[in-house]
């Protein structure tokens, strides 16, 4: 940690990864909320095979959204359940301008 710690931390990078953990017992019910979010808030897909991925245990969705229009798509996602945010570096370059977003909805 460094004496600047917390200074930027709320501030959104493209060379951070944001990984939200929604925990829920229907994930499948909340996949057509989420899917609503993201389009509203103008994401792309971060792979090729699409915006989501069913995975045991729940569903994954990997996107970049637009560093502006991070907070706000999170206070939406949020409402969905018992939440929590895990940022990391990204290992790859990121897309400038946007934050890449990885949301587990994931099965109780």
């Amino acid at each position: 940690e460094t004496e600047f710690v917390g200074r930027d931390s709320d501030r959104p990078s493209s060379e951070k990864v944001y990984r939200i953990l929604i925990k829920t017992d229907s994930p499948e019910n909340i996949r057509v909320a989420v899917m609503a979010a993201l389009n509203a808030f103008k994401t792309q897909s971060a792979t090729r095979d699409g915006l989501t991925s069913e995975l045991p245990g729940g569903i994954i969705f990997d996107v970049f959204v637009p560093i502006d229009s991070y907070k706000p798509l999170l206070n939406r996602l949020i409402q969905h359940g018992e939440a929590k945010v895990i940022t990391t570096h990204s290992k790859e370059r990121g897309i400038p301008g946007k934050a890449r977003l990885k949301i587990w909805l994931q099965r109780i």
